[in-house]
């Protein structure tokens, strides 16, 4: 199994477009405004951007960090926007390689640190991410975790 980039396989955004809009239903985004908060202008090296998982020629999960100017204001601007493993995959420990990739990545986009909304925090927290006690969530099951990559830029 590989994970790439997304933008080196463009036939995959509308699978994963479906995903998203199969997973987060009340979202409320049709499927230019997905296809946008996936990879933007398709600019190589700017946010927003997201791997693919591809096994078999075919997409198996995906990952995405997005740039979030409302959370700026917070001091958490950097996000995992969706972490995503087609149910077949799944407990197979795809979704935490996912993670790292993006962890990876998100330093050389000048990410700092990251966060993430997530009602997995176990998964995060295993990964050494912490719960970043001062947000707010909207719902009990759900958690504000995030990782500081300031080692990883170094």
């Amino acid at each position: 199994m590989d994970i790439d980039d997304l933008l080196d396989h463009p036939e995959f955004i509308p699978t994963l477009i479906d995903w998203i809009q199969g997973e987060w239903p009340h979202s409320g985004r049709d499927k230019d405004s997905v296809e946008f908060r996936l990879c933007g202008y398709k600019e190589r090296g700017k946010l927003p951007w997201a791997m693919v998982a591809v096994e078999n020629l075919k997409p198996v999960g995906f990952v995405s960090l997005v740039y979030f100017d409302k959370g700026l204001f917070e001091g958490r601007p950097y996000w995992i926007d969706a972490v995503y493993v087609e149910p077949a995959h799944r407990r197979k420990g795809l979704a935490q390689k996912l993670i790292q990739a993006a962890e990876a990545k998100a330093p050389s986009f000048g990410v700092k640190t990251l966060y993430a909304l997530t009602p997995v925090s176990p998964l995060y927290l295993r990964l050494g991410w912490e719960i970043d006690k001062t947000a707010k969530v909207d719902k009990p099951e759900d958690a504000v975790v995030k990782k500081s990559l300031a080692k990883a830029i170094q």
